[in-house]
């Protein structure tokens, strides 16, 4: 467990284990939070289930040094699939000590010492001890998060983080006014620590507490025979929440004021007892994604990449970047240090949102697009994967029908919530012009990782898939496409006002083989895409697709994001032929297409000749301007700044 550090006092790291003859109270008996009384109250505080507490008080992070049960309980047990590794973590005795020393507990030990066979399980086991010992690392004992010279706090329901509640009524009953209290990681914010709305850490993930706590004085409810409520406090003066309370005279006055209070005490973020809310239902109705009616009663206008992807007449040809949001910003590189894996820089909304809107407040694109990753609704599904900072994703491949079972309904509001809170601020945050982009990936290009196991180069266990056993590619693929469909519908359903969809790997198969298991998959999603959503533009991209134009647009998206390997003109021309041979009506519209390779270039005058060779071959309609593929993560930022701003200051004639 812990024991707090303090200016002028030695810390002695076997405290705890001595608690029983010094002068710390295991309070929950399970060492889970200890007490340490200062000073006594000089008048007994009260009890009445109405009343509140003033207090002041610090928190401060505190060592930890758990046990081994300890480090089972707190930390493996969080770990989603690993729990069944509390005997071995027991027979080794593996405490937090051991835990964290990255020498001896690498992948071999795991495997070796410790019997995890599976290769993702291993290395998930070690990724995870090694984000424990980062934060450990960065988040030293002693360090202040937070801390009050006034708040108050009622004795009775307040949402306080367990170990403080647990405290609290301890002093309430037995009178003491000042104590220190530890709280163990489980008895605070456990697995998920505390972040501030723009994502900063106050507390980390798994972390042990302290608070110095004074109770100051108390406040009083009496109920009057007229239902009036009168308000008393000892010893001081009223304060905010007093005047509230003193203006109640009525029972539905009292339950609003109570409501404002508890909104009042959830601002303090060492007693919020949930740091991360989620939306327990799937919403019941998109926000306003297409044109909503203004307070006139007259329509605001889309955003101009949303028009131009209907094909509208539009004042000039809007432009985003594929990947604009990742490596090749420096204000992400920095924020790789505080959160060091992809999956939390995707997951924690705070810090989604954050990543999303680095390349539209720096380069003003049309387009924000969510930072998250096609992989992401694959837990959900039944496929767990772990991502390698260095080679990619990772996860136990399926082969067989019994190992396909495992593949179930998503429900994208228990899996992926976060997306739909990143998808709700982000549509907050950058106003009506400029549109809120949501994207998934395709059934093949999920099922190569789902079959391959990993990052591929060949696809060969996929091929052999659809050449030996066909029927289980078939299954694998269906539900991968009925889930990917309602998880399209969820992210338009939290905000997103147009859907790209990424068959990146389908660029790979020969044409017949992109028949038979690629094009009926994609428009699966994109039928129930305009089923529900008609107004709802989609864009379909897949890398080295020029052999595939045309079957592409025959399955009737909207826009054919276009990479660098095909002349724009021609490929617009292409896309109406498929379209027109597949019964569509219109032209079609076309995203890209320029080669990422070009903002490499130190001479801005190539970025501009080449940008603007795109913009008049695409004409002024039905195109937004993009790479052809992810912008790389060597690109000089003021290289994307100036291409966006080429294509801002674009005019057809």
């Amino acid at each position: 467990m812990c024991i707090p550090i303090h200016p002028g006092r030695r810390w002695h790291r076997h405290v705890w284990e001595r608690r029983a003859t010094s002068d710390w109270i295991d309070i929950t008996e399970d060492g889970g939070v200890l007490l340490q009384e200062k000073s006594l109250a000089d008048a007994s505080l009260c009890r009445n289930e109405h009343e509140f507490l003033s207090l002041q008080y610090t928190g401060t992070i505190a060592p930890s040094t758990w046990t081994v049960d300890e480090t089972i309980h707190c930390w493996l047990n969080e770990q989603q699939g690993l729990s069944d590794l509390a005997d071995a973590f027991r027979e080794h005795k593996i405490d937090e000590k051991k835990l964290l020393n990255e020498k001896t507990f690498n992948e071999a030990f795991v495997t070796d010492v410790l019997g995890v066979s599976a290769k993702i399980k291993a290395k998930k086991l070690v990724m995870a001890a090694k984000r424990l010992s980062t934060v450990r690392q960065e988040f030293t004992p002693g360090l202040e998060f937070d801390s009050k010279d006034s708040f108050e706090v009622p004795i009775r329901g307040s949402k306080l983080i367990q170990g403080m509640s647990r405290g609290l009524a301890y002093m309430v009953q037995e009178k003491v006014a000042h104590a220190e209290i530890l709280c163990r990681s489980d008895y605070a914010y456990g697995s998920e620590g505390y972040r501030k709305v723009n994502g900063d850490v106050l507390v980390p993930p798994f972390a042990c507490l302290c608070f110095d706590v004074k109770i100051q004085h108390r406040l009083s409810f009496v109920a009057k025979e007229n239902n009036n409520i009168a308000f008393k406090r000892l010893p001081r003066a009223a304060s905010f929440s007093t005047l509230l309370l003193v203006l109640v005279s009525s029972p539905m006055k009292f339950y609003i004021a109570a409501t404002i209070l508890s909104l009042t005490l959830a601002s303090s973020s060492a007693f919020t007892a949930s740091p991360h809310p989620r939306p327990s239902t799937r919403l019941a109705s998109a926000p306003a994604t297409a044109t909503s009616a203004a307070a006139d009663g007259k329509k605001t206008q889309d955003p101009l990449l949303i028009r131009a992807a209907r094909g509208e007449k539009v004042e000039r040809t809007p432009v985003w970047m594929m990947r604009q949001a990742g490596r090749h910003i420096k204000e992400y590189r920095d924020l790789c240090k505080k959160y060091p894996t992809f999956r939390e820089r995707s997951e924690i909304p705070e810090v989604a949102v954050e990543v999303s809107l680095q390349p539209w407040r720096n380069y003003q694109t049309d387009g924000c697009i969510l930072f998250s990753d096609i992989l992401t609704p694959l837990p959900g599904i039944g496929c767990e994967f772990v991502i390698d900072e260095k080679v990619g994703p990772i996860m136990t491949p399926i082969r067989s029908y019994d190992e396909a079972k495992k593949m179930h309904k998503l429900d994208p509001t228990v899996s992926t919530p976060f997306v739909a809170e990143a998808l709700q601020a982000l549509r907050e945050a950058v106003g009506p012009e400029t549109a809120v982009l949501g994207f998934v990936g395709c059934p093949y290009t999920l099922a190569t990782y789902i079959v391959e196991g990993k990052t591929s180069k060949e696809y060969l266990e996929i091929k052999k898939m659809a050449m030996t056993e066909p029927k289980l590619l078939h299954t694998i693929l269906q539900t991968l496409a009925d889930n990917i469909g309602d998880y399209a519908l969820y992210q338009i359903e939290s905000g997103a006002q147009l859907i790209q969809i990424f068959d990146s790997w389908a660029g790979h198969l020969s044409p017949r083989d992109y028949d038979e298991f690629a094009a009926p998959y994609q428009k699966q999603i994109l039928d129930k895409i305009k089923a529900n959503y008609p107004d709802i533009p989609t864009v379909t991209y897949i890398k080295h697709s020029g052999a595939l134009v045309e079957r592409i647009a025959g399955t009737g998206v909207d826009v054919v994001s276009l990479d660098w390997t095909v002349d724009m003109a021609e490929g617009r021309d292409r896309v109406a032929a498929g379209r027109k041979a597949a019964g569509l009506s219109g032209r079609g519209g076309v995203q890209g297409n320029l080669d990422p390779a070009v903002l490499l270039c130190d001479n801005h005058d190539v970025i501009k000749e080449r940008t603007h060779e795109i913009l008049k071959k695409a004409g002024p309609t039905g195109h937004v301007m993009n790479l052809g593929h992810g912008i790389e993560a060597i690109t000089p930022e003021e290289n994307a700044r100036f291409f966006i701003e080429t294509v801002r200051n674009y005019r057809h004639e």
